[in-house]
């Protein structure tokens, strides 16, 4: 039996899926779940979800530990599935990556949220390189609806137990966290217990996989936050845990079940990204987010394998004369290349106007936005970024 065996009504909530809340797991172990946009395969074998490459934590955590949660609700009176997966993080190949995510995802929600058009939005080269995270499901778990889930849920398991891998982590050290500017725990939370809007759990259940629960009802007590939660939930109502609004909200505690009521305990408030506080910023960001962002791809990008060695490879430059005709270069090129690939031991040849393999030094000048000049995480960010430079080049600091 397969994901696509399971009740119609349970495969189209999974196959329209847009967002998702997906959970992964901290290296303290504590359960952190993310709203993130979610795309399955034709034959559910698999769903796939993003991350940027300038924000990666979540892919991280679900490299380190490939346990992860799905929870996608349908629309009221349709199913409510919970998924336990395997994660396989893909970043080995960001074309393909930005190809699929696009055109599984479209990008004018993106767009519209920002205001911009496609021409200006393809420009945000930190959100398009996408770090995709393949989920497997190992368990799927679903209600019949919202209303039903104080009952336990239906379960399918596949007769034959995933196997995942994920490519391999960069190279080096990751870099620093951002040091956005975070409010009191405190503030932070009556601002989302006075908005309102939807809220979600997520604890471990036994057997280690971080799930999320929509949260029917709150309110905010003192330090804690008392919580209407499901009784048909898949885990026990008590340990870590996060309550998470929207994505936009985030904290971490320790719950406890009294009288049918679960008391989320704050012990801190994760730290609240740019982007996520303001969409208009995921295409459009200020002059300092934008810096951060595009140094902390770029330190991103540099740490990946190049797919190539020297080893083995001969390089020579050879330059025309100044004013040479297009067609004059081409003939060079084209009697070149075959004269050398019919000699003896040569196996491949090739031109470029750029040759990667050769040692050479860059210099470029940027500006630092007056937010992050002279700020301890921006020099370090930088400083790093001087470093790989050498060492894909060849180049000195």
């Amino acid at each position: 039996m397969s994901m696509k065996d399971l009740p119609p009504s349970v495969v189209s909530v999974i196959e329209l899926a847009v967002v998702s809340e997906f959970a992964t797991v901290s290296a303290a172990g504590v359960p952190i779940d993310t709203p993130t946009y979610c795309f399955a395969e034709d034959d559910l074998s698999l769903i796939g979800v993003a991350t940027g490459l300038a924000y990666p934590a979540k892919a991280e955590r679900a490299r380190r530990n490939p346990k992860v949660g799905l929870l996608i609700e349908g629309l009221p009176g349709k199913p409510v599935v919970s998924i336990r997966g395997l994660a396989a993080v893909r970043d080995r190949n960001f074309q393909a990556n930005a190809l699929r995510y696009i055109s599984e995802t479209g990008y004018e929600d993106v767009c519209a949220a920002a205001n911009v058009t496609w021409d200006e939005a393809k420009k945000a080269v930190w959100y398009w390189t996408r770090i995709i995270v393949d989920v497997v499901p190992e368990k799927v778990m679903w209600w019949d609806n919202a209303d039903t889930m104080d009952s336990p849920p239906h379960v399918w398991t596949p007769i034959e137990q995933p196997r995942v891998t994920s490519d391999p982590a960069p190279a080096g050290k990751t870099s620093p966290p951002s040091k956005w500017p975070q409010k009191k725990w405190r503030e932070i939370a009556e601002t989302a217990a006075s908005r309102g809007g939807p809220a979600h759990v997520t604890l471990m259940d036994g057997d280690g996989w971080p799930l999320p629960i929509s949260v029917r009802a709150y309110k905010l007590e003192g330090n804690t936050f008392v919580l209407d939660v499901p009784k048909g939930a898949p885990w026990r109502r008590t340990g870590k845990a996060t309550l998470t609004f929207r994505g936009v909200e985030t904290f971490v505690g320790d719950v406890t079940d009294e009288h049918g009521m679960m008391r989320f305990t704050v012990e801190r408030a994760l730290p609240q990204h740019p982007l996520v506080l303001d969409p208009v910023q995921v295409l459009k960001p200020t002059d300092d987010v934008r810096a951060s962002l595009l140094a902390r791809s770029f330190i991103r990008l540099m740490q990946v394998d190049n797919g190539y060695t020297a080893e083995g490879v001969l390089i020579a430059r050879v330059e025309l004369p100044e004013g040479a005709a297009p067609a004059r270069t081409d003939q060079l090129i084209d009697g070149a290349l075959t004269r050398l690939r019919a000699m003896p031991n040569v196996s491949a040849a090739g031109a470029s106007a750029m040759i990667p393999l050769m040692r050479a030094t860059a210099i470029t000048g940027v500006t630092i936005p007056p937010a992050l000049a002279g700020t301890k995480a921006s020099l370090e960010e930088l400083d790093e970024i001087r470093q790989l430079i050498a060492a894909k080049t060849g180049g000195s600091r």
